[in-house]
């Protein structure tokens, strides 16, 4: 049977693979969609920027109707999937079938529902010719698609540790899109043949996910009925799920919302272009979040709960290097990178763009910790301090976006994040999964971030000569902060006790991983 033999792979063996996969994945990613929106500006404008972002927000926000069913099922399909009981996994499986079609019903009701209200979401003009909700369920039709057809298939592939097969197929359906996107652009400049490229692709993905599955697990392969049967034994841990995924919504799409309706499309553009970097560049981190939940979640039906937390510790030190790299190279290179990219007029000041990577440090501080807790299903315990963070981010972005403008908006999210997120949930988790105190987490993390910041003003400082003037003086700039941000994070670390051995570790990894000794 071909379910058992890809249980036979290792932890580290699938983490590692998953994580080379989704990392060419991530970089063609990355690359296409940035020329995509390159061209995007150059040819049709910023406002066209500024619309995609409103819409692709408030589909975010509507997407919150998931609930988290599709992590509460994943995470109760570990357990099943540790023992092969493939009669549990159908069950499983067809219950998330049929939830995910009545996910689709629902959010297309809501988006029929909020389309009067769209213009009262742009402040100022919108682009001459452009029918706003033409364009709008384009975009809401992208977004039910995989509900109601095959995405269920996807947690098939990641509960048995196969997120490979997954980010390969997304690197083929993105080559695709953005290649078809671009041609679009150049020929026709018509924003809607542009923007309908991207339901076509969405479902293309999901029918080649879906015979991937059916060819590897055949097994799984049956007629599920669409039936309810399960749910209530699921009911806290998707209530608390969906107290977690309203709060995120909260935190990362209100923001473009909120610009666009206090300052317009293009100020939530440029704000956009910031957020584009920010999210690619943690994007990178998500593929080792990732493709380390499913390894996490079969650690904790099978490991000893000291060997766990020690996991912890030494996986979060190895993320949070990697972050402090990112974190002091954009500090060192966001602003060069965006005149180039965009130009003058489409930059933020110096200040946001300190503000940007804080969030983005903050951002990224709790993400090793939130993968034990997503894999223990720990998010009812949760439900106090989403609720928290969700209506206070809410109240300070509008406020603080009123007096101060967008740097009131990244500071109120800054605020949350760091509260509720990494502070109260990283405290809970410690106490119902590690069953212990935090403090040793709370010191080494505090040390992390004075280093990044000294880091940050070391490297800039050292790089200050070399002025970019191009493609070519920021590729020289980059790699010389590249080597230096890991240069400085070596010296540190291995002169701290505590971290002296990761370093080694680290070293260890990545010799496996890419000389594969």
């Amino acid at each position: 049977m071909n379910s058992g033999k890809e249980i036979k792979h290792t932890r580290t063996e699938n983490t590692i693979r998953n994580i080379g996969a989704g990392f060419i994945n991530r970089g063609i990613v990355l690359l296409l969609p940035f020329i995509v929106r390159t061209v995007l500006i150059k040819k049709l404008g910023a406002d066209y920027v500024g619309i995609g972002s409103l819409f692709t927000s408030i589909l975010q926000v509507l997407n919150v109707t998931e609930l988290g069913f599709s992590s509460a099922i994943i995470c109760s399909l570990y357990e099943p999937v540790a023992k092969n009981n493939l009669d549990e996994i159908r069950k499983k499986i067809g219950l998330f079938r049929t939830v995910y079609k009545l996910v689709g019903i629902v959010i297309l009701l809501f988006g029929i529902i909020i389309t009067p209200f769209l213009q009262y979401l742009i402040k100022g003009t919108i682009p001459k010719g452009t029918n706003i909700y033409i364009a709008f369920w384009i975009y809401l039709i992208n977004t039910i698609i995989s509900y109601l057809t095959f995405g269920y298939k996807n947690s098939i592939l990641t509960v048995y540790q196969r997120n490979d097969l997954i980010s390969r197929t997304n690197t083929i359906v993105n080559i695709i899109k953005c290649t078809a996107q671009i041609v679009v652009l150049y020929l026709c400049s018509d924003f809607y043949v542009y923007i309908i490229v991207i339901p076509i692709t969405t479902l293309l993905g999901d029918i080649i996910i879906n015979c991937i599955s059916n060819r590897i697990y055949p097994e799984l392969n049956v007629k599920y009925k669409l039936s309810l049967s399960g749910l209530d034994e699921m009911k806290e841990q998707i209530e608390g799920i969906a107290i977690g995924r309203v709060s995120l919504a909260c935190r990362n799409s209100f923001d473009n919302i909120i610009v666009s309706s206090f300052y317009g499309l293009i100020l939530t553009a440029v704000y956009s272009n910031y957020y584009f970097v920010f999210i690619s560049v943690g994007s990178l981190f998500s593929i080792l979040i990732t493709s380390m939940i499913a390894s996490i979640g079969n650690s904790l039906v099978t490991e000893s709960i000291e060997k766990n937390r020690s996991d912890h510790i030494k996986y979060d030190f190895f993320y949070e290097f990697f972050v402090g790299v990112c974190a002091i190279c954009m500090c060192t290179l966001y602003q060069p990178f965006m005149k180039i990219w965009v130009g003058k007029k489409l930059m933020l000041p110096f200040v946001s763009m300190v503000l940007f990577c804080i969030y983005f440090y903050i951002n990224q501080l709790s993400q090793v910790r939130s993968a034990y807790s997503e894999a223990a299903g720990l998010w009812w315990h949760f439900r106090y301090l989403a609720i928290t963070e969700m209506i206070a981010n809410l109240i300070l972005n509008i406020v603080l976006g009123k007096v101060i403008g967008i740097n009131g908006i990244l500071i109120a999210t800054i605020i949350t994040a760091f509260g509720c997120s990494f502070l109260g949930c990283t405290i809970i988790t410690y106490k119902k999964l590690f069953k212990t105190s935090c403090k040793e987490y709370f010191i080494r993390n505090i040390f992390y971030f004075l280093t990044t910041v000294a880091g940050c003003f070391i490297v800039r400082y050292i790089t200050s000569g070399i002025v970019v003037s191009g493609w070519k003086t920021l590729a020289i700039k980059s790699f010389v902060c590249a080597c230096l941000s890991v240069g400085y994070l070596v010296t540190v670390y291995i002169m701290y006790k505590p971290t002296k051995n990761n370093i080694k570790s680290l070293f260890i990894v990545i010799q496996h991983v890419f000389l594969k000794k």
